[in-house]
């Protein structure tokens, strides 16, 4: 069984990438909780994640949290999400 994989893109609401955002998923009803950093290019990747269905959070100096919630994973499932943080 290919694990599924979450990765992706932190975002500034001017389509500059954020640098350091801390992203987290959540496992919606497995209790899996996983937190990575986005690295210089706003690049985040959540690896060995078990299939189902997660929050994924972003957070920022100077911006808003962001909740995308649900987000699900299927087996063999490798996923991009790109997450638009706000000024906050």
């Amino acid at each position: 069984m290919v694990t599924p994989q979450r990765s992706g893109t932190a975002v500034e609401p001017t389509g500059d990438v954020c640098a350091g955002a801390t992203v987290h998923a959540k496992g919606i009803g497995n209790g899996i909780t996983r937190t990575v950093t986005a690295n210089s290019e706003g690049n985040y990747q959540f690896i060995g994640l078990p299939p189902g269905e997660y929050e994924i959070s972003a957070d920022a100096s100077t911006f808003k949290k962001v909740v995308i919630s649900p987000v699900r994973l299927t087996v063999g499932q490798s996923a991009d999400l790109t997450i638009k943080l706000e000024v906050g």
